[in-house]
């Protein structure tokens, strides 16, 4: 949508709402454990991150932008999806953190798939893209792997003040 460059295919192509309506289906007549359900989830949030990143390089750089608009559309698509994803199951969005790598590795997926499109392997990309994103997301979450956390901006002292502990203002220091 970002690209403005025709339909979106899930509006063309009905191998789309099919494949919804399997996992619709599969979904609904599998019984799975949440231990299980919650192992299953991480991995297949992994490849999607994957596949996400790089369908959004991939027709970024087709319609004739820039390594750079393609990296970040890539990024962009694949965390812009599993936040939504989230938002739906009205659960936390996993980039806002307390997750593995998460933008990090859609990051580094649409990069990879970038430099093999550049390289004049685009196939590779796609398959190295999706690995790179499951290695990747699941040893983060295994390890606990997570980028630094932000600088602590709150104020650390008190503002002087005179003697009893009140501030003097303009009027009483002139």
């Amino acid at each position: 949508m970002l690209l403005q460059h025709g339909t979106p295919v899930a509006l063309t192509d009905y191998a789309y709402l099919l494949t919804s309506l399997a996992g619709i289906t599969v979904a609904f007549l599998v019984l799975i454990s949440e231990q299980r359900w919650h192992r299953l989830f991480t991995a297949l949030d992994a490849a999607v991150i994957g596949f996400w990143a790089v369908a959004g390089a991939n027709k970024t750089l087709a319609v004739g932008l820039g390594w750079l608009p393609a990296v970040l559309l890539g990024t962009l698509t694949a965390v812009g999806g599993g936040a939504l994803r989230d938002v739906i199951l009205g659960r936390m969005p996993a980039v806002f953190g307390g997750n593995g790598l998460y933008a990090t590795v859609a990051l580094a997926v649409a990069a990879v798939t970038v430099l093999c499109w550049y390289l004049g392997v685009p196939g590779i990309g796609v398959g190295l893209g999706v690995t790179l994103a499951l290695v990747l997301r699941l040893a983060a979450v295994r390890y606990g792997w997570n980028l630094p956390s932000g600088l602590d901006w709150r104020r650390r002292s008190r503002p002087a003040t005179r003697r009893g502990g009140k501030s003097r203002s303009r009027k009483e220091s002139s």
